[in-house]
């Protein structure tokens, strides 16, 4: 496996601290969804809109919403 492994059969698990951070590597997570990957995403922060914001740009990118989820970490 390598950093940006196109195999198939891998679960992704991508880990950004705030909605909207995951917008740095969007492009490759769209990618993983249009191949049949499996990808998750856990977010360490959230406000309820921000996590509003998320879960929409998550079902752009083909995102299960089951595979989505927020934490309670302090911001700042």
């Amino acid at each position: 496996m390598n950093c940006f492994d196109r195999d198939p059969h891998l679960r992704w698990l991508f880990c950004p601290t705030h909605p909207d951070d995951e917008l740095a590597i969007c492009c490759w997570m769209k990618r993983l969804t249009d191949q049949g990957n499996d990808v998750f995403i856990s977010w360490t922060h959230a406000t309820e809109e921000r996590m509003q914001e998320a879960q929409q740009a998550a079902q752009r990118l083909g995102v299960r919403q089951d595979r989505l989820f927020f934490h309670s970490g302090r911001d700042g």
